[in-house]
């Protein structure tokens, strides 16, 4: 029952500030949560006024005037009302200290542990687990801590700081390899490139979406606004050729290719920029056979079926031509760019899947996709190809 009077009262002081600060709603919903934990008079009192003000705006404003803020305006009414017995919980604790002091050392108290979190060194003194803890104990730490520390319940001011240091050392200990690296290294695996690439990737969780997963809590816009891999699309003309000398992974190309090689790539270049300026034609290939494109082809470097209008494909891009190695690409990179997307996103769901029920991911869905290594070494492959001269006739 204690524990429930602490949360209360830290609900009755959120919801004074929000009335500080002109914003009915959020007090509501903080003292309904503060009656629902653990009814107290004032709890109830502030509830009532509140709920006053929000049914009959236009008649307390007068009073609202002469009364300035929207919390002196309850505060003045709530005096109004008689006390019940049960104002002795929720008005002093059983040392006598008033609820003001007791809640001002209750945040102070609140933020030197967010101070401690935030500074310390070690994942295990983050959780406040030794280092032999076993994963359960490790999960029960992390659950306490998470909801004692998430933004929306800890009036502190730096508790979204500690709630993502938290949320960070669990991800890192609940995770067998992760954890056995840590130990020897002092250190996440490729700390910090990696975290950044499996963010990328959607499979390193956010803290958000870690305490989602475990509390099950419906936060609107924190999950479902999932990572969408966009970087290749972003980067890519309107045809699907990167821009510049960038890869379809952002990484380096293959080293500069002699002037020689390097003219059949500026002819297609060219070929493409005059194309995405001659109106709104017809494509010329789509990856579902239809009335139109009912000719299937395949590409010469992947195999990848595409379907294609018979009466003009082999007319305007001739076998072995430039115009046909083109279109094969846009082909290719299409293909696997979007298959590459979508496997990245299963392993996301999948490993949102396996911590949403307590369970470490295997270690298979942290790497990258087949379809994704495909199109990293697309450009090479055809660049090799053109090198070869096999494409010409």
């Amino acid at each position: 029952m204690d524990a429930n009077r602490d949360e209360a009262m830290k609900c009755i002081h959120i919801a004074k500030v929000a009335l500080s600060n002109e914003d009915l709603a959020k007090a509501v919903k903080f003292l309904s949560k503060a009656e629902a934990m653990y009814p107290t008079d004032e709890a109830q009192r502030l509830l009532k006024a509140c709920k006053a003000k929000e049914a009959n705006p236009a008649r307390h404003d007068a009073r609202t005037k002469t009364s300035g803020t929207l919390l002196h305006f309850v505060n003045h009414v709530t005096a109004e009302q008689p006390k019940s017995p049960r104002a002795t919980n929720g008005t002093s604790n059983s040392r006598g200290v008033p609820n003001g002091d007791r809640t001002n050392s209750d945040n102070a108290a609140l933020n030197r542990e967010c101070n401690r979190i935030i500074t310390s060194k070690s994942y295990y003194d983050v959780l406040g687990v030794p280092r032999s803890a076993t994963e359960d104990e490790i999960k029960r730490a992390y659950k306490k801590l998470a909801l004692k520390f998430h933004p929306d319940k800890n009036p502190a001011k730096r508790a979204g700081e500690a709630f993502n240091k938290i949320a960070e050392a669990f991800q890192c200990l609940s995770d067998k390899d992760m954890r056995a690296h840590y130990d020897r290294f002092g250190r996440e695996p490729g700390a910090p490139m990696d975290r950044g690439q499996a963010f990328q990737q959607g499979v390193y969780m956010t803290p958000d979406q870690l305490f989602e997963a475990l509390f099950t809590m419906s936060t609107p816009g924190v999950y479902h606004n999932r990572h969408r891999h966009t970087a290749n699309q972003q980067n890519t003309t309107h045809h699907g050729w990167p821009k510049g000398n960038a890869s379809p992974t952002g990484r380096h190309p293959p080293p500069h290719l002699s002037p020689f090689f390097m003219v059949p790539f500026a002819l297609m270049l060219i070929l493409m920029f005059l194309t995405s300026f001659m109106g709104t034609e017809s494509p010329a290939f789509q990856f579902v056979k239809s009335s139109k494109y009912s000719l299937m082809a395949s590409t010469k470097l992947n195999g990848v079926i595409y379907y294609v209008d018979g009466g003009t494909f082999e007319r305007n891009y001739p076998e072995k031509s430039q115009n046909r190695v083109r279109i094969e690409y846009e082909v290719d990179y299409n293909y696997f760019d979007t298959k590459c997307s979508q496997e990245r996103q299963d392993n996301h769901d999948k490993a949102y899947s396996y911590v949403s029920r307590m369970k470490t991911p295997p270690q298979e869905l942290y790497e990258t996709p087949d379809s994704c290594k495909v199109l990293s070494n697309l450009r090479k492959r055809y660049e090799d190809y053109l090198r070869s001269g096999e494409y010409k006739q």
